[in-house]
């Protein structure tokens, strides 16, 4: 067991049953723990507020029962309750007071689960017995075929829930079960205004891994920005990741994309298909693919196959016109960052890192670009020699033109007592792999709207024939990386 390890939140497993000679309840585990090591870990139980599923729930136990159950785990030596979800806010209170009334007078914390779909909510409500308010039943009825609709409405709700419970002052916080899914907590998060909306919080400008052998991880290359599972994925056969500079990028073995999941969870099937035919509309020109990328630039589309994450990534809210633009040109943007000299590193939006420190930004863009229109912006950047382009094609694993040899930063931080970091990288191994992932989502793209449909030949005739490009305007005091694409257009 790690040594930094202090905390325990001990719960029965789904479908539970005690080794011979093992522990039969948490009760067991809390009672081992504080004699083996005394006061040394902190120990959170949980609670049911509206009764355990296969106790009260079941008819097995009386309420008053579950109530001294979690009492004697208390007494035991527990020192946090976090409860199982509810939605029902009235209850939970009434849990709380029953609670205090009963000499349970530890801390309370209530679990909060965002609703993520109309059927998982089914599932886990059904599974878990728990009781479902009238208002939120009716509403769910409304949008049940709307995901995004759901999303809306849980992440609603479930403030309108924390707002209500924290008013009480009866709880010290909010538990919130993620279940891998961060968005729609992050949105409460922010809504709640836990969170600060005029200072970053953040260490690094991507989120680090909670993985103990990537905990140091500080630089990463900028092509997964938004595909930051995807990247994890394709490097967990690592045995050291990068903290201080981008080195022996040649060396690395990049695993081949999690094809299952390469456009983000999204099943081969028939039902798949017409829910992308749904969101994406029917992809049978160029003119209609470019219609789709600007869609998402102008957030008519929630989800794009090249970034994990519902909405604009962030950098492209920064650079709407400018992409909207590249769109109308014929460019197909999937990744963008802009220019920044300088900027604080408590800047909310661009910042991150330690205190009193500035952060620095090359201005980058990542598109997909015909032949011509590449040759065109090749010629017109040799009138601007801070600028550098790498492109590749489905059909060839050279990159052209050969103007980065090495990693070179695209982000950087100084920070006061600390060394200068480096979290943004360009590599050209790294762009090679990342390539093959990039197409491989036009590939499968085309798989999900049929094989022999026309948008099927549209999107392959893209990944047949487009060049993925790395832009980069390494003067990032006055570059204008948008200047040198007009000039393309323009020559």
């Amino acid at each position: 067991m790690s040594a930094t390890t202090n905390a325990m939140f001990l719960i029965e497993g789904e479908e539970w049953k005690a080794a011979v000679d093992g522990f039969e309840h948490a009760i067991d585990l809390v009672k081992f723990i504080r004699q083996q090591y005394g006061d040394y870990f902190s120990i959170t139980v949980a609670g049911y507020p509206e009764g355990h599923p296969d106790g009260y729930l079941a008819d097995k136990i009386s309420y008053e029962e579950e109530l001294a159950n979690l009492k004697a785990k208390v007494d035991a030596g527990a020192d946090v309750i976090i409860t199982q979800m509810f939605f029902d806010v009235d209850l939970f209170l009434k849990f709380v007071k029953k609670c205090r009334d009963a000499g349970i007078m530890v801390p309370i914390v209530p679990g909060i689960l965002p609703l993520m779909s109309y059927n998982g909510f089914q599932k886990m409500t059904g599974f878990c017995k728990t009781a479902v308010p009238p208002e939120l039943s009716e509403a769910l009825e409304q949008v049940k075929g709307d995901d995004a609709a759901v999303k809306d409405l849980g992440i609603r709700y479930g403030v309108d829930m924390c707002r209500k419970i924290l008013k009480s002052g009866l709880c010290p916080g909010i538990h919130f079960y993620t279940l891998n899914t961060e968005n729609s907590v992050m949105a409460m998060v922010d809504a709640l205004g836990f969170v600060s909306s005029t200072e970053a919080i953040r260490s690094l400008p991507f989120r680090k891994s909670t993985f103990d052998p990537r905990r140091t991880e500080r630089v990463r290359p900028i092509y997964w920005a938004n595909r930051f599972k995807s990247y994890l994925f394709r490097t967990t056969n690592w045995e050291k990741y990068p903290e201080i500079q981008w080195t022996n990028g040649a060396a690395r073995m990049f695993l081949d994309p999690p094809k299952e999941n390469i456009l983000n969870n999204v099943d081969a099937t028939p039902e798949a298909a017409k829910k992308l035919l749904e969101h994406y509309g029917e992809l049978d020109s160029i003119a209609a693919v470019q219609a789709m990328f600007a869609k998402y630039y102008s957030k008519e589309l929630a989800n794009f196959p090249w970034c994990e994450k519902d909405g604009l990534y962030e950098q492209a809210s920064l650079l709407k016109s400018q992409l909207l633009w590249m769109c109308k040109l014929g460019l197909l943007p999937i990744n963008a960052q802009a220019r920044a000299n300088g900027i604080p590193s408590s800047d909310p939006v661009l910042g991150w890192g330690a205190k009193n420190g500035l952060v620095y930004q090359k201005a980058y863009v990542e598109f997909f670009a015909p032949k011509d229109q590449l040759e065109a912006l090749i010629e017109s950047a040799k009138e601007h020699p801070t600028v550098s382009i790498s492109a590749l094609s489905s059909q060839t694993d050279t990159i052209v033109p050969k103007t980065m040899d090495f990693a070179t930063a695209a982000t950087w931080g100084v920070f006061p007592n600390h060394e200068i970091l480096q979290p943004w990288v360009l590599d050209p191994v790294s762009f090679k792999a990342w390539s093959d992932e990039a197409f491989g989502i036009w590939r499968s793209l085309a798989i999900h709207y049929g094989l022999g449909s026309t948008s099927s030949k549209t999107i392959n005739r893209v990944a047949d024939t487009y060049y993925l490009v790395s832009m980069l305007d390494n003067d990032y005091a006055q570059g204008d990386i948008f200047k040198v694409i007009a000039e393309s257009i323009r020559n």
